[in-house]
């Protein structure tokens, strides 16, 4: 699937827009002080809900937040948020949650959706959240993450949480837009977004969108200088439709990713050293209300992953391959027929009929992993959310899936919440979820890998206490205490020059997260989060990669009447664990974006600066690496621009 940028725009010129007009996007100085306070989300409980009654302590990021703060990547995103904390590896970015984020994670324990969307892939379970996410961030509604365990409405991959990514609609820009932006390390963006909704109700977004970079010079102790090695470049296409009560999604991406560490031994500084990552899905999803207390939807979808790796050994070019493909339908309903009663009752059926692996020499032709396996998936859940009192909820769930090469599994729910007083809501939350094996978990074999087929299905019990405070003046208090227990965590493990993975005895967690937001009604925004968290396995050992303390700030305001937004982060993260028992050292970075939306009408002009400080700092490398620790990116300079018409 070939698309450029110019093609679309052809096809946008020809598109016919009645009545079509640019108009400035919602800012926090045309919002209501209350609904910023208690958003509502959708992800908690399968249906819309205040955040405050859902039973999780939910973030959300909303597209303004996204503006002010001129983040370019859903990890971007992601980092700013409570609990979580990012590792770049040159290749992937990884996204770690209350301390868990070991070597050979592939963000596979956290679900990622689009739209309700299941997007992890078919054959590492990957959560892809940098350039090789499938929707540019112009795109994004709002960003909700449920921490916790997912799996009794979600099933497999959501033990530290689930994401769900909702997209905009063509009624939120009511017109074309193209855009553009620089940045530093030769990057470049561009993107072009047709948005439309008719009279009869017919709403079209439709984006195309570009990102090309030169990357930097790294230096490895040990290996030298990787230069000229650290190119990119990601391809996007996403399209939604809604008329009546269907809706449409179409997402594709395609992003080719110079590897400049020289890892699994290749040969250092050589530029055809690349992965190759696509994904693209199409999801067809029906709306209807039998009545005014009973609403159902199903869902439709097929999705197909591809993985190219070229690895140079000695000269010698070693292709890596993997495909996926699926197809699965969801059938759900919500209902308030019952007095004092929220029931959401689901059925799920998922085929993965291709999870293809191979492993070869190009030249001189050598076969080493030549694999083909397939899996059924079924669920079935249930969740009560029942009212024992006009003060006392309580929210029961559970699922019960069959896969057909890990077996069944039961996933079970409770949380029970109390409004302690008008605005104030107290949670205690259990919950368990699972992880089945992948694919290339278990079956990967090259000269220096071996398979596993033995590995166990992952299982975590988690228990929270939560308190949260709503001020009508502007101040949202958040605190919780939390305990994870995880048994049979897969770990890849390096024994004797061999990668493998192996299921730990078990690994734990305890921790606190403390969380302030204010909002003042000039439009000034300040939300400042701590977590506290105690990694350990089961000989006592902290995890590797797991800072014990993450503190972040984040502080935006309006300038000169509101026409520019000063948007700033302070990311501070104590040291972490090393896979060689050593650690990499603490840092704290800050980053700025400076936003301006109304300056002339339908432009939108930003300017943003990523560690700012030029602070340098390393996180914890992974056994593929042949050095402990990987630098990270110092200072860095984006200017986007973006007009409507």
């Amino acid at each position: 699937m070939k698309l450029t940028l110019t093609s679309l725009c052809i096809a946008l010129a020809l598109f016919p827009l009645h009545k079509a007009h640019a108009s400035a996007p919602a800012t926090l100085l045309d919002m209501p002080l209350e609904s910023l306070m208690d958003m509502q989300v959708t992800t908690a409980s399968r249906f819309a809900q205040k955040a405050s009654q859902a039973p999780s302590a939910v973030s959300i990021v909303t597209a303004e937040d996204i503006r002010t703060h001129g983040w370019q990547s859903l990890a971007e995103i992601l980092g700013s948020l409570r609990g979580l904390y990012l590792s770049d590896d040159h290749n992937y970015t990884y996204v770690g949650v209350r301390g868990f984020s070991p070597p050979g994670d592939y963000n596979n324990r956290i679900l990622l959706l689009i739209n309700g969307h299941r997007v992890n892939d078919s054959v590492y379970d990957q959560a892809l959240v940098a350039h090789e996410f499938q929707i540019d961030t112009a795109l994004i509604e709002r960003v909700e993450f449920v921490p916790g365990p997912g799996s009794a409405l979600y099933g497999s991959n959501a033990l530290f949480g689930v994401i769900n990514v909702i997209t905009r609609q063509g009624a939120d820009l009511q017109g074309y837009e193209l855009a553009g932006g620089l940045g530093s390390h030769g990057e470049r963006q561009r993107r072009a977004t047709l948005g439309h909704k008719q009279e009869d109700g017919t709403d079209l977004l439709m984006s195309i969108s570009q990102v090309r970079g030169d990357g930097q010079d790294w230096t490895f102790p040990g290996s030298g200088t990787a230069s000229g090695v650290d190119g990119e470049q990601s391809d996007r296409f996403f399209a939604s439709l809604e008329k009546g009560a269907w809706n449409l999604n179409v997402s594709y991406v395609n992003r080719k990713k110079q590897v400049p560490t020289g890892a699994y031994g290749t040969d250092f500084n050589d530029p055809a050293n690349a992965t190759t990552d696509g994904m693209g899905f199409v999801d067809l999803q029906y709306r209807a209300a039998a009545n005014e207390k009973l609403e159902w939807s199903a869902r439709l979808y097929y999705d197909q992953s591809w993985f190219t790796g070229t690895y140079v050994y000695s000269g010698v070019h070693n292709r890596d391959e993997a495909e996926g493909a699926r197809w699965g339908g969801e059938w759900q309903a919500v209902s308030t027929q019952f007095d004092r009663h929220h029931l959401v009752f689901g059925l799920s059926y998922r085929e993965d009929f291709t999870q293809d692996q191979r492993n070869f020499d190009v030249a001189p032709y050598a076969s080493y992993l030549d694999s083909a396996h397939s899996a059924r998936k079924y669920g079935l859940y249930l969740q009560d959310e029942w009212a024992l009192t006009s003060a006392l909820t309580a929210s029961l769930g559970v699922r019960q899936d069959h896969h057909s090469r890990a077996g069944d599994f039961l996933s079970p729910r409770l949380a029970l919440l109390w409004q302690a007083g008008e605005n104030t809501m107290l949670k205690a939350i259990y919950g368990t979820a699972y992880r089945a094996p992948n694919v290339y978990e278990m079956y990967y074999t090259t000269a220096d890998a071996l398979p596993n087929p033995d590995l166990q299905p992952e299982e975590i019990t988690t228990y929270e206490l939560i308190a949260e405070h709503l001020d009508p003046r502007g101040i949202r208090l958040s605190a919780g205490l939390f305990q994870y227990r995880i048994c049979d965590l897969i770990t890849q493990k390096s024994e004797a020059g061999m990668l493998i993975f192996r299921n730990e005895p078990h690994a734990q967690a305890n921790g606190l997260d403390l969380e302030a937001e204010r909002l003042w009604s000039n439009g000034r925004r300040a939300r400042v989060s701590y977590t506290l968290e105690n990694t350990e396995d089961g000989s006592g050992n902290r995890l590797v990669n797991a800072p014990r303390h993450l503190f972040k700030a984040l502080f935006s305001t309006p300038l000169f009447d509101t026409r520019l937004r000063l948007g700033t982060e302070l990311l501070a993260f104590s040291q972490r664990r090393s896979l060689s028992g050593g650690h990499t050292a603490g840092f704290g970075i800050v980053n700025m974006n400076l936003a301006a939306e109304r300056l002339l009408p339908g432009l939108e002009i930003s300017l943003a600066i990523r560690n700012l400080l030029d602070k340098p700092y390393a996180v914890p490398a992974g056994s593929e690496q042949s050095v402990d620790a990987l630098p990270q990116t110092g200072r860095s300079l984006r200017l986007n621009l973006a007009y409507r018409f």
